[in-house]
């Protein structure tokens, strides 16, 4: 058996960790809650984003009713397997340690590397 992490992030105000810690816990428990999108690591760094919404939906409208939200991990909407450790070619590590260094982020790498280009998404 492969052991995983998985990861859950979500960005919340609050007055301390402890009631940012429970507000994200009350919306990742709420049934009705979009917040389902799970970054997966492999033992050897292998990273796969599974969003079990997508993949409900998707089963719902081939089958007309709710099955298992994943079947099989075929069924999981996978982002291309990178391992964990690689630099992306467009944004090297390098560029977001310095941007750390300013102070412009406090995402991990390959968070900070999504975060970019989405922005440059929305610039084009």
């Amino acid at each position: 058996m492969t052991s995983y992490s998985v990861n859950w992030q979500i960005d919340i105000e609050a007055e301390s960790p402890v009631e940012a810690a429970r507000q994200a816990l009350k919306i990742h428990r709420d049934r009705n809650s979009t917040a389902t999108v799970f970054d997966i690591y492999d033992e050897d760094g292998n990273h796969t984003r599974v969003d079990l919404l997508e993949i409900e939906e998707e089963q719902m409208s081939r089958a007309g009713d709710r099955k298992d939200l994943i079947d099989t991990n075929e069924q999981a909407k996978v982002v291309p397997t990178k391992n964990h450790w690689e630099d992306d070619p467009e944004y090297p590590a390098e560029d977001w340690q310095y941007e750390v260094t300013l102070g412009n982020t406090r995402l991990g790498y390959h968070d900070w590397v999504e975060h970019e280009r989405d922005a440059k998404r929305v610039m084009s």
